[in-house]
């Protein structure tokens, strides 16, 4: 049988199962894949959305911040939108974001319950 292929869209649709509160074992099984290999996607993944969620005072040329390239070309690629809003809505902390211009553009339900409020957006 021939090894699948994970492209990182994959990976993080399977580590977004095990942070909505999946049991590990289940996800490595159902996708049949290690352990070893779920946690080290997971750390990847994380380690990743934490420097996106950097503050972005002072960007480098280099570092450009994840929620910020939101907003851009979302129509050539509505899938990296769904896909950034579902791991943003999977976090257990509370995230919200705004545009460059100051307004607000969402929230997470993490937010919601820590605030009591709804999202406007």
């Amino acid at each position: 049988m021939p090894v699948r292929q994970w492209d990182p869209a994959s990976k993080a649709k399977v580590v977004l199962e095990g942070l909505q509160g999946k049991p590990e074992t289940a996800i490595c099984k159902r996708h049949s894949i290690k352990l070893a290999e779920y946690r080290l996607w997971r750390k990847q993944f994380l380690a990743k959305i934490a420097r996106s969620l950097e503050s972005p005072r002072r960007p480098s040329a280099s570092r450009v911040s994840f929620l910020s390239g939101l907003g851009r070309d979302t129509d050539k690629n509505p899938e990296a939108l769904r896909v950034a809003r579902e791991l943003i809505e999977a976090l257990p902390i509370p995230v919200y974001f705004k545009a460059r211009d100051g307004r607000h553009l969402g929230a997470n339900k993490a937010w919601e319950a820590y605030f009591g409020v709804a999202n406007p957006s």
